[in-house]
């Protein structure tokens, strides 16, 4: 299984950084796709294949930033709701940011201020996460 699930922007830019920076020893999932599919079993499938991965990666990512971001909002909710380990970076000039800070202070959620502290804070936690299981 992997060890992390991208979520947060559903744009292609800070996730290609991500991946570049980040440990190779650690393995990522990223359901980013170009272009969803247009027909209705495709879509389906894609939509569980996330849902899988989401219940079963060791970290879940959320990358906020000025974009849009309604549909990871209920991601975030969805996995904080069942007690996935959880970090969330708020990069910039957020909408709601001051909302999503509060959120995660009141749930113990980790959180990142730029995409490099979120790289960081990633790897540690995947390391010591490493550790626990052995």
């Amino acid at each position: 299984m992997h060890d992390i699930y991208l979520a947060g922007v559903n744009s292609p830019e800070w996730r290609k950084i991500f991946k570049s920076k980040i440990s190779q020893d650690i393995t990522i999932f990223d359901p980013y796709i170009e272009k969803f599919s247009t027909t209705e079993k495709n879509r389906a499938e894609q939509i569980a294949r996330e849902f899988y991965f989401l219940d079963y990666c060791s970290v879940i990512v959320f990358y906020f930033n000025s974009q849009p971001t309604k549909s990871a909002r209920v991601q975030l909710g969805d996995a904080v709701g069942k007690g996935r380990q959880v970090i969330v970076c708020l990069d910039g000039k957020v909408s709601g940011k001051k909302f999503l800070k509060q959120y995660c202070d009141y749930r113990g959620i980790m959180l990142a201020e730029s995409l490099d502290d979120l790289i960081l804070d990633v790897e540690e936690l995947v390391n010591q996460l490493s550790l626990c299981n052995k």
